[in-house]
């Protein structure tokens, strides 16, 4: 199907009511088929960006950074073999 067929067969979807608390007044009726599929692409892209991520993992960055901060601290002959591997 080409470029154009397929934006003539989005313009003709018909957008559930369910869409409209999500839908700005100030879109175009004309764009709004154009918004709801960029809205869903952009739920898709977050979603998609989680499954790569253990739980909690954004929070238990920064907890890692200050633990690299504080062993990083430690002089390089005082730190333990697992102490070293995290710091590498």
């Amino acid at each position: 199907m080409s470029g154009e067929n397929i934006l003539k067969t989005y313009k003709q979807l018909h957008i559930s009511q369910e869409y409209n608390s999500f839908i700005p007044i100030n879109v175009d009726s004309k764009y709004i088929n154009t918004y709801v599929i960029l809205f869903q692409a952009i739920r898709l892209s977050a979603l998609l960006h989680d499954v790569g991520h253990p739980l909690f993992s954004h929070v238990t960055e920064f907890a890692l950074k200050d633990v690299w901060k504080i062993i990083n601290e430690i002089n390089k002959e005082n730190r333990t073999e697992r102490q070293e591997k995290y710091i590498d």
